[in-house]
């Protein structure tokens, strides 16, 4: 993966965190997973797939506790929820849509146009379906003052943009 596709989704994830639960997360050291463990700390995922002169899968993972707390805030519901509900897999779908939304805007305005899928959000033990189709991604993992999360991508110039680049 370029390291070009990297800042459109740092700065994506940190503006659509700050404006939807008013927070700025916190960037760790970022690192690289390989397809055998792709969600090893994760209960929850949040997948949009990418197309188009960029090609993969966008994944937003976090433990139960942080997804509850996340869709809480986006709803700016009072109490954390207790199970999740429709509301809370749409607020966490559309957070991943907006997000990678952003990212591919500023992955076209550099030469690499691509389009976006709905984002599915899945919960173990389905994610352990996703192992067999992993590819190797890079790990952003961010950190906020209601728990944890990790964007991973795996994304992957396509014959597209290498003909296009000719």
């Amino acid at each position: 993966m370029k390291a070009d596709f990297l800042k459109p989704f740092i700065k994506s994830v940190s503006a659509v965190m700050e404006n939807m639960v008013g927070e700025k997360p916190k960037t760790g050291t970022l690192y690289f997973r390989a397809p055998e463990d792709p969600f090893h700390r994760a209960d929850v995922a949040i997948i949009v797939k990418v197309s188009g002169s960029v090609s993969g899968n966008v994944v937003m993972s976090m433990d139960l506790h942080s997804a509850k707390a996340l869709a809480t805030r986006i709803l700016c519901q009072e109490n954390v929820f207790f199970v999740f509900d429709e509301d809370a897999n749409s607020a966490l779908g559309e957070m991943a849509n907006i997000i990678t939304a952003g990212a591919t805007i500023g992955l076209c305005e550099a030469g690499y146009p691509c389009d976006i899928d709905c984002p599915e959000v899945m919960y173990l033990p389905a994610l352990d379906a996703l192992r067999e189709t992993s590819r190797n991604a890079i790990v952003i993992p961010l950190k906020l003052s209601f728990g944890d999360m990790e964007l991973s991508l795996s994304l992957e110039e396509t014959a597209v943009a290498i003909a296009r680049a000719s």
